[in-house]
């Protein structure tokens, strides 16, 4: 389902969705398996490259070098959550003519689904450097049930519904009553039954 480019996911089942990007650039990295672009395989993930901004430069002449980052969690249930990591170098494709190009989402998509100890500690990484966002609610909004008004009266004002901890909206009129004069709307509670004292 990702068609955006430089763009992959990892779906895990019931444990939700992964969504980061993959990057080309011409400025080398090193982790645990590749050093400056050249396969190494010295499983030091302690100095893995990892750059808060990163210029895609996928497709120009020596952007060889894939990184990886992460942008979202979708859960089980569908909510997605925003993140955001550094870019964390993945791949090094030196002398591999458009392999970056057309290789770094999916090598970054590989690395993020593969059980494997090399691509677990560059998980690891990747995981350490996402940022937190901070937790946000919604207000509720509520439905109001007018009496004794139309309903182009209460559409008038947008006066169906309000935002809780916000103003509430009347109707522009009420429906006359012959012999009595509109004085103002009251609020008043629904009927309720058998609630605890």
């Amino acid at each position: 389902g990702i068609s955006d480019k430089n763009t992959w996911a990892v779906d895990y089942g019931t444990n939700g969705m992964l969504v980061g990007q993959a990057r080309c650039s011409a400025q080398p990295g090193s982790n645990g398996i590749h050093t400056n672009g050249y396969y190494d395989n010295n499983g030091d993930w302690s100095n893995t490259t990892k750059l808060s901004s990163l210029t895609d430069e996928t497709g120009q002449t020596g952007a060889d070098y894939c990184y990886c980052n992460v942008t979202g969690y979708k859960d089980g249930s569908g909510n997605m959550q925003s993140l955001s990591s550094a870019w964390v170098f993945g791949d090094g494709f030196s002398g591999v003519a458009g392999y970056c190009t057309n290789g770094c989402a999916d090598s970054c998509a590989a690395r993020m689904r593969a059980t494997n100890s090399n691509d677990l500690a560059l998980r690891a990484v990747l995981f350490s450097t996402i940022t937190p966002s901070s937790a946000s609610c919604e207000a509720n909004t509520i439905t109001i049930n007018w009496n004794g008004t139309t309903q182009d009266a209460i559409n008038a004002n947008n006066a169906g519904t309000a935002t809780y901890g916000s103003d509430v909206r009347t109707p522009v009129s009420a429906t006359p009553v012959k012999g009595k004069t509109f004085r103002g709307w009251r609020f008043s509670r629904p009927e309720t039954t058998n609630l605890p004292e």
